[in-house]
């Protein structure tokens, strides 16, 4: 993925810390939303307990 795409979707994931606008505005998938919104507030969520 181009690292300006990349950068923009950090940005977003720390000025709106929603998964939903992330998937509906890059296309992720909703994993791929939460591990950007994990990157971008690191204390914020924990880890999934599903994942090993």
């Amino acid at each position: 993925m181009p690292r300006l795409r990349v950068d923009r979707i950090l940005d977003e994931a720390k000025h709106t810390g929603d998964p939903v606008h992330l998937i509906r505005l890059f296309g992720l998938s909703p994993h791929t939303a939460m591990q950007y919104l994990r990157a971008a507030h690191p204390g914020r969520h924990r880890p999934s307990p599903l994942q090993p």
